[in-house]
């Protein structure tokens, strides 16, 4: 990162230079870099923010992070993120594959679903296809932790709406074998202050 981070630096104008700078000192400059990167797939797609400053640095950043990207890539290095949007990227572009993958899966499990990315119910929704009766899923909104991972955990409501809407059922599982019912008691008092109707 650090090499091809000095390279960029080296190879900005003087005007833009002068620009940044006036914004960010150097350690904050490669931070925020670091933090670009890590969250690429967001910087490549999302919409400019009101932040002038950070509109301008993330203009003159694409070229960085596309050319850090295709660096590890050549290496064979790829991140988590990385492999989740080529495998979105693969069922979009290569309808045979999809096809090929929806036959041959028969059922779908997913637990921890309250922790699942948009991008990874994209890959999901792309093989389950037209029939999610082959679908089921479990989860706690509650237990949903993974926001700094881009989980959404709206999704949960939403995707159990709609099985709900193709013939499927919700089941409310209100047995539990692992903590004490005093305990659990507190537990619930408490989520009901954090928590409305629909995470239940």
């Amino acid at each position: 990162f650090d090499t091809h981070y000095r390279l960029w630096l080296n190879a900005l104008p003087p005007a833009v230079l002068t620009e940044l700078s006036e914004y960010y000192n150097h350690h904050e400059l490669r931070a925020i870099l670091k933090n670009f990167y890590d969250n690429r797939s967001i910087v490549f797609n999302g919409k400019n923010t009101d932040d002038t400053a950070l509109t301008a640095l993330k203009t003159h950043a694409i070229v960085f992070l596309k050319t850090l990207q295709a660096a590890f890539h050549e290496r064979g290095l790829f991140s988590f993120d990385d492999l989740e949007h080529l495998a979105q990227s693969i069922l979009k572009d290569h309808p045979a594959v999809t096809a090929h993958l929806q036959k041959r899966i028969r059922a779908f499990l997913v637990d921890e679903f309250q922790d699942t990315s948009q991008i990874q119910w994209e890959i999901l929704l792309a093989l389950v296809g037209k029939d999610w009766s082959r679908l089921f899923v479990v989860g706690d909104p509650r237990q949903s932790i993974y926001a700094f991972r881009h989980a959404d955990v709206r999704l949960f409501t939403d995707v159990t709406e709609t099985i709900c809407y193709c013939n499927g059922r919700r089941v409310l599982l209100s047995a539990n074998f692992r903590t004490q019912r005093a305990l659990l008691y507190r537990l619930n008092s408490f989520s009901k202050m954090l928590f409305n109707d629909s995470a239940t």
